[in-house]
Formats: structure tokens, C-alpha cells, sequence
């Protein structure tokens, strides 16, 4: 089911980045992310009645176990979005605006795990952590 599930994230990333990147600079950013999580919402809304069609109380009793969460995705999100749209904007490139920022924040959330979360930094993660970060001055370097 993993790599079921990166393999998903794959797909969206390409194309998330590639719609990003198409977006019209008549359209204002603010514009195209209410319209993205519109039609977000009625994506999900079907698929929370499919999964839920046999149980429709299952909604609600999640909904009050998710706590902080669900705000920080949403703000998560609205960052994520926005920032790309603007960095594409102003010159960011497919090729490389993706992997500074992925690679930036892989860094950055291996070592808030350890903190936050007692997860380990084995020696191959760290040379992997640090070969990305190499990738990003690489880059930045163009």
C-alpha cells in the first residue's frame, strides 16, 4: 500500500507543479486558490460519501477526533500553493523549483522527527539528507 500511495503522490506532485506552472499571470493567485479548493472540496465531499455511504455518522465522530490537525494542513496547503504560484511567476523553473523546495524542507523535517517525534537519523539518511542539500546549492547555482 505504500508505494501505492507514493505513487499517488507522484502523480499529483507532477501534475500540481505542471498546473502551477500553466497558470495564466492574468489570474490572481488569491483567484486561483479559491477556485482550486472549491473544486477540492466537492472531490473530497464525493469521496467521503463513497467511503462512508454504509455509515454516514462515520464523518462527523472522525471530524471530532482531528483536532489541530486539519488547520495546520490547511495552512500548510495555502503556503504551498501560493508560493509556488508566485515562484513560478517570477521565474521559477519545473526543473528546479520543486527539488530546492522538497529537498529544503526533507532537511528540515528529518531533523524536526528527531525532536518532536524521537525518530532516528541513521547515517544513510543523513548522507541522503545531505546529497539533497547539495542538489539544491547545485541548483541554485544556475
Amino acid at each position: 500500500m505504500y508505494l501505492i500511495a507514493i505513487t499517488f503522490v507522484v502523480a499529483g506532485s507532477i501534475l500540481y507543479h505542471v498546473s502551477s506552472r500553466s497558470i495564466d499571470v492574468r489570474v490572481r493567485p488569491t483567484t486561483v486558490l479559491v477556485l482550486t479548493y472549491g473544486l477540492a472540496l466537492i472531490l473530497v465531499a464525493g469521496l467521503a460519501l463513497a467511503f462512508d455511504r454504509n455509515d454516514p455518522r462515520a464523518f462527523l465522530r472522525s471530524a471530532t477526533q482531528a483536532r489541530w490537525a486539519p488547520v495546520g494542513l490547511a495552512i500548510g496547503a495555502v503556503l504551498i500553493e501560493f508560493g509556488y504560484i508566485v515562484a513560478y511567476r517570477h521565474g521559477g523553473r519545473l526543473a528546479s523549483s520543486s527539488v530546492t523546495a522538497t529537498a529544503t524542507t526533507s532537511a528540515l523535517l528529518a531533523g524536526l522527527g528527531v525532536l518532536w517525534f524521537g525518530e532516528r537519523l541513521s547515517i544513510r539518511m543523513a548522507v541522503g539528507i545531505a546529497a539533497a542539500l547539495l542538489a539544491v546549492i547545485l541548483l541554485s547555482a544556475e
